[in-house]
Order: structure tokens, then C-alpha cells, then sequence
């Protein structure tokens, strides 16, 4: 059997080529310039800043490179993927402002781009009434000051330069470190008013959360470290949003009442299929 090369589209060289891309810009987010993952594997290591390497490895890591690797492995959950990227965005752009860190507005430019080029136009997620989703919504909405307020106690220390400060690619962690506060909360109540996107955008929250709030529990004393309860607070929440995600995610049709076709009876006078 021979395969004719012309026969093949160029909407299917289109996919495969934002589908490599996809892939290629996942790796950059978890290696070089990202480093989700150095970050993350720092986050236990008494030399450096624990919590500060948790946040920026959970941002670029889980908010940034997972959708880019649905967008290569999934093509079809490409709308979940790019309302997640976009909401990374949104939060990069609120921290950037507030801190007025011009290098935060280059990330946010190659990232934005990078999503356009991976899925193309951003699309509206169809958004319904969170009616079984409420028990997600109400533990999204309680906990949402608690994270915008620590964005905020961030900032400022942003602006000032701190020598106890960590950098990558000269971008000052606390900045991105506000950016994932903000960013938590809002794909959690997400996550509620989108049944499609629920359980992917809900787990990334939760799975964030715990892990910053275990982190923190751990080195108390590192910068920008929780209280011992608010890292345990932290780290339940994150933990109840993960199973709500899931749990609360919309189930298929049933088919009950549907008529099916019985199937012929041996030696029928029906012809064979």
C-alpha cells in the first residue's frame, strides 16, 4: 500500500505543524527559558527559596506547559488548553501592572503569541449557570480574598527590590509568584461556570495550591512563606478543589429510553448485515 503525499490537506499540515510547535514551546516552559522544572525540583533543597521556586516551577510548569502538551497530545481539548493559557496571561498582565516590571511584559508577549501560533484565536468558553457546580463555587469564592490579598502583601516587596529577592531570567519571582495567587482563584471559579473545561482547569488549580501550601508548611521561614496554618488552609483548599473538579464534572447523556434494534434471532429469514 502506498501513501499519497499530496492527498493530505494543508488543513492537516496546519494541525501537525501547531501541534510540533505546541510541543516545542511545552519543553521551553519546563527547561529553558521557563525552568517549571529546575524550579520545582529546588522546592526541597535548603539553599535555595523554597516557596519562591515552588511558585514560579507551578506557574510555568502546571499553568503554562501542561495545556501546550494537551495542545501537541489532544488537539481535540484545545479550547480547555488555550482558556487556561489565557487565564496565565491575564494574571502575568495584573502582575506586571502592579509591579511595574517591564520584563514580565516580554514573557506575557511571547506567551500571548505563542498561544496564538499553538490554537489559534482565543475563543470564548461556553460558560453555563453553575448549578451542580455550586459546592466548586462557593469554596472557589471564600478562599478568593485570602488570595488576592497575599498577591498584594507581594507586590510591593516587588517594587522594592529586595535583596532576598530570586531571579529568573532577571524577572523578580515575587512578581509571578502574585500572578499565581491571582490565577488560582480564577481558574477555580472558572472551572465552576465551565463544565467542558471543569475538571482540567479545577485539578491545575488544586493541584497548585496544595503543593505551594505543602511547600510552605515545610520552610516556614523562607520568603514568602505562609503561616503554618494558612499553608495547611492553603493546601486543603487546594486539595477540596481537586475533587470537587472531578466529582462535579458533567456526565454523559444517558441512553436510557432510547429504542435499539434487537438484534436478529438465529436461523431469521433477515438478511445478514
Amino acid at each position: 500500500m502506498t501513501i499519497d503525499i499530496t492527498a493530505v490537506g494543508p488543513r492537516t499540515w496546519v494541525t501537525v505543524t501547531r501541534r510540533v510547535l505546541a510541543g516545542l514551546f511545552a519543553l521551553s516552559w519546563l527547561t529553558v527559558p521557563g525552568f517549571g522544572i529546575p524550579d520545582l525540583l529546588v522546592t526541597w533543597d535548603p539553599d535555595w527559596y523554597q516557596v519562591l521556586e515552588a511558585g514560579w516551577g507551578l506557574f510555568m510548569g502546571v499553568l503554562v506547559a501542561v495545556p501546550f502538551i494537551v495542545l501537541a497530545a489532544a488537539p481535540r481539548f484545545s479550547d480547555i488548553a488555550q482558556g487556561q493559557l489565557l487565564v496565565a496571561v491575564a494574571a502575568l498582565a495584573v502582575a506586571a501592572v502592579a509591579t511595574a516590571d517591564w520584563r514580565l511584559g516580554i514573557v506575557i508577549a511571547l506567551l500571548a503569541g505563542e498561544v496564538f501560533i499553538a490554537s489559534g484565536l482565543p475563543r470564548l468558553p461556553a460558560l453555563t449557570r453553575p448549578r451542580r457546580a455550586g459546592p466548586l463555587l462557593a469554596v472557589a469564592v471564600v478562599a478568593a480574598p485570602a488570595w488576592i490579598a497575599y498577591a498584594v502583601s507581594l507586590w510591593p516587596r516587588e517594587l522594592q527590590r529586595l535583596i532576598d529577592a530570586d531571579y529568573t531570567m532577571d524577572i523578580d519571582h515575587l512578581g509571578v509568584q502574585g500572578a499565581l495567587a491571582v490565577a488560582l482563584p480564577s481558574l477555580a471559579v472558572l472551572a465552576a461556570f465551565w463544565p467542558r473545561g471543569r475538571m482540567f482547569t479545577g485539578l491545575s488549580a488544586g493541584v497548585c495550591a496544595f503543593y505551594l501550601g505543602l511547600v510552605s508548611w515545610a520552610w516556614p521561614e523562607t520568603p514568602t512563606a505562609l503561616p503554618p496554618a494558612w499553608s495547611v488552609a492553603c493546601a486543603a483548599w487546594g486539595l477540596a478543589v481537586a475533587v470537587l473538579a472531578p466529582v462535579l464534572r458533567p456526565r454523559g447523556r444517558s441512553r436510557r429510553g432510547t429504542a435499539r434494534p434487537r438484534p436478529h434471532e438465529r436461523g431469521s429469514s433477515a438478511p445478514a448485515m
